[in-house]
């Protein structure tokens, strides 16, 4: 592959920028060795490095312990997931209001000894 191949997306990101006062411009790299090249001097707000993007899903996915992903919504921004909580954790034996659930996730169903119970 010709290491010049990536540098399109810099030299769209600075025309847009500098040529046309584009307010906000995101680039994507293709190529991990070109990533210096994406800076705000060169007129790149935000860089998508697939390497790094890729790098984190990978160590999300092994991270999840007992998560089971069931079903992504709307191109991934959000899944559909199965955990079982262990005896010892801090959610268990609370009430679902009381489990400390992070602001933006729903509790939709609770199974307890294979019984589906909706939360309140």
């Amino acid at each position: 592959m010709d290491s010049h191949a990536g540098m399109g997306n810099s030299v769209i990101t600075s025309l847009a920028r500098f040529e046309f006062q584009v307010s906000c411009t995101i680039a994507r790299i293709n190529n991990p060795k070109n990533a210096w090249m994406f800076t705000p001097d060169m007129g790149v707000d935000v860089a998508l490095n697939q390497a790094d993007l890729m790098a984190h899903v990978i160590a999300e996915e092994m991270s999840l312990g007992d998560m089971m992903i069931l079903l992504k919504l709307r191109n991934g921004q959000y899944s559909l997931v199965e955990e079982e909580v262990a005896p010892e954790s801090r959610p268990a034996g609370k009430a679902a209001r009381d489990s400390g659930l992070p602001e933006k996730h729903v509790l939709a169903v609770v199974s307890r000894k294979g019984e589906l119970m909706l939360p309140k």
